[in-house]
């Protein structure tokens, strides 16, 4: 089974993995809104079976949610979550307006990584745009797009790591809506969080914590060991 993407904690500059249930889950289920993040209505996602992720905070012993990240359609602000804002309806033409603006963050994404990684070659630039349309069309085959002939095999699996750089970037963009950043205090959340920002090295390694809430506010945190899946393969390879 694919690993899921966690929910994250920041606290104290440690950015932890959530372990335990999202937060969120709660208020989704209470406002009866899971159903947009269900069944038919999201594109498949092996790492996000869910259809959405958050990062929480704790400032000043209370709990804030401080990024929301969605991929459902018609619910991917945190505003809708609260009944600030409608949930969208799904119109032909909400569809077509949502799938464009997806195509032009993702392009914009590639070039803006392109700057960052001083790929500035115009050459490489041109190159990389023009797969972009193939890429949408063949995101679900195992060869991106038809490799040119006269090219030395180092050139070809340079190329072929950087279509397959490209082919995820883009298909992450697509299936998830921009982060949403307002922050919220989870004065609706009374219970326990399970974390950690390593792998342990074996069950006396205390890589983790447990933080108890009440009503958004941090009651008690303590260390303890966190089972990662990685120690569960090294675990069945030594056996």
């Amino acid at each position: 089974m694919t690993m899921q993407m966690k929910d994250r904690l920041i606290h104290k500059q440690s950015n932890q993995a959530i372990v335990s249930d999202s937060p969120l889950h709660e208020v989704l289920k209470d406002r009866q809104l899971l159903q947009y993040f269900g069944g038919g209505a999201l594109e498949f996602h092996s790492g996000n079976w869910r259809g959405y992720t958050c990062e929480w905070t704790i400032i000043d012993r209370e709990l804030y949610l401080t990024t929301f990240r969605s991929r459902s359609m018609r619910l991917h602000k945190t505003a809708q979550i609260f009944s600030m804002e409608p949930i969208y309806d799904l119109t032909q033409e909400r569809v077509q307006e949502i799938a464009k603006a997806q195509e032009e963050r993702a392009l914009s994404e590639v070039n803006r990584e392109e700057v960052e990684e001083n790929l500035t070659s115009e050459e490489k630039k041109k190159r990389i745009k023009s797969l972009i349309e193939e890429i949408y069309r063949k995101m679900d085959e195992p060869e991106v797009v038809p490799i040119p002939r006269k090219m030395s095999p180092k050139k070809l699996d340079e190329l072929k790591k950087e279509l397959d750089e490209a082919r995820v970037r883009v298909r992450n963009i697509r299936l998830f809506y921009p982060d949403d950043t307002t922050q919220v205090k989870a004065d609706w959340f009374s219970g326990v969080i399970v974390a950690y920002d390593r792998r342990a090295q074996d069950e006396e390694d205390l890589n983790g914590w447990e933080y108890t809430f009440q009503e958004g506010k941090l009651i008690e945190e303590k260390r303890r060991y966190v089972w990662t899946q990685k120690n569960r393969l090294k675990d069945y390879i030594e056996d």
